[in-house]
C-alpha cells in the first residue's frame, strides 16, 4: 500500500457539492470517449444501493492526473482543459461525507482528507492498493446518491442514456436549439446556467466556460 498527498486543502472550490464533482467525472469520461471510441463510457445508477458507477473502458491513469495543471486536453476543444477536475471533484466528494471505491488498471484508490504533517493543514490524500484481480478499465462508484441527486444529473448532463429522449430540438451547424428547455444552456451536452430571458434552450458547441462550468460568454448566446 502506498499514500501520497495531493496539495489541495480541505476547503478548496467550497461552494462545490455532489452535483459539480460528478459533472467533472462525467466530463471527463466523456471526453476520454470522444478521443478515443475504444475507451467507451459506462453509466450506472443502482436505485437500492444509491450508488452511481462511472466507467472507462481500457483506461488506466497515471498518477500525474492528480497534478493540478495536468491534462491532455488543453488546446483540444474538449470539455476540460483546465486540469485540476479529477482532482477536485474526488476532494468534493469525500469533503461531502461520500464514499468512493476506484479501480484504477492494477491498483485501486482511496481518496480521504487527512491531516499533513508537512503541510500542517488537512488535505487531500490517496492511498493505493494492488488489487488481486487487474482491471482493464478506470471505474469510479460514488455512494449514497438518492434518486432526486440522480435525476438532477439526468436533467444536466445530456449525454447520459436517455436523458435527452424527450427534448425537442433543431439542430444549427454543430448546435441546438432545445425547444422545450428554456432558459437552459448547457455546452457540449453540460448544463451550465439557467437564464430566464430565453425563450428556448440551447447546446452550444464551442463556447467557452468558466472553470466551474457557471459562467458563459453571453455574447455566444446573443450572436
Amino acid at each position: 500500500m502506498a499514500q501520497f498527498e495531493i496539495s489541495i486543502t480541505a476547503d478548496y472550490v467550497p461552494t462545490w457539492g455532489l452535483q459539480d464533482a460528478v459533472r467533472e467525472l462525467l466530463q471527463n469520461a466523456k471526453d476520454e470517449e470522444d478521443a478515443n471510441p475504444d475507451h467507451a463510457m459506462r453509466i450506472a445508477y443502482s436505485v437500492r444501493k444509491k450508488v452511481v458507477s462511472i466507467t472507462s473502458e481500457n483506461v488506466t491513469l497515471d498518477r500525474a492526473v492528480l497534478l493540478l495543471g495536468e491534462t491532455s486536453k488543453r488546446g483540444t476543444g474538449a470539455r476540460g482543459q483546465f486540469g485540476e477536475g479529477l482532482a477536485l471533484a474526488l476532494m468534493a466528494l469525500v469533503r461531502g461525507g461520500h464514499t468512493l471505491r476506484i479501480e484504477n488498471g492494477p491498483e485501486s484508490w482511496i481518496p480521504d482528507i487527512r491531516y499533513s504533517d508537512a503541510w500542517g493543514r488537512e488535505v487531500m490524500v490517496v492511498e493505493t492498493r494492488r488489487l488481486q484481480q487487474p482491471r482493464t478499465h478506470f471505474q469510479i462508484q460514488v455512494d449514497d446518491v438518492d434518486q432526486e441527486d440522480w435525476a438532477t444529473m439526468t436533467r444536466r448532463c445530456r449525454f447520459l442514456p436517455g436523458a435527452d429522449r424527450d427534448d425537442v430540438t433543431i439542430c444549427v451547424g454543430r448546435d441546438q436549439i432545445i425547444l422545450n428547455r428554456p432558459g437552459d444552456v448547457f455546452v457540449k451536452g453540460l448544463w451550465i446556467a439557467k437564464m430566464p430571458g430565453l425563450r428556448a434552450g440551447y447546446d452550444l458547441n464551442t463556447a467557452e466556460v468558466d472553470r466551474d462550468r457557471r459562467l458563459i460568454n453571453t455574447w455566444t448566446l446573443q450572436a
